[in-house]
């Protein structure tokens, strides 16, 4: 659940992806708010979601990355030409 507005529209609903990580990714998907999307893991959990043409923000790429630590994951976040930043999420 991203929890307030995205992209300057209102608060999406929450929206799951589900994988088998015991299978070789990376892993693909989509949905209405990032479009198609690729998640990649490496092994040290290193998790870098990459989605190429964001409907939100003028199909801009956005680039995801961080780690998970304990119940949260703490990344950053690129959309080309657009913004950056950094984040923490908690797993509720």
């Amino acid at each position: 659940d991203l929890g307030g507005n995205v992209f300057g529209a209102t608060d999406p609903a929450p929206f799951v992806a589900d994988f088998d990580l015991s299978e070789e990714g990376p892993y693909g998907g989509t949905n209405d708010v990032i479009g198609d999307f690729t998640v990649a893991v490496d092994a040290a959990g290193h998790l870098t979601l990459t989605a190429s043409a964001v409907p939100g923000v003028g199909g801009r790429t956005m680039t995801v990355e961080g780690d998970f630590a304990g119940d949260g994951f703490v990344g950053t976040y690129t959309i080309v030409g657009l913004a950056e930043g950094t984040f923490e999420a908690t797993r509720i």
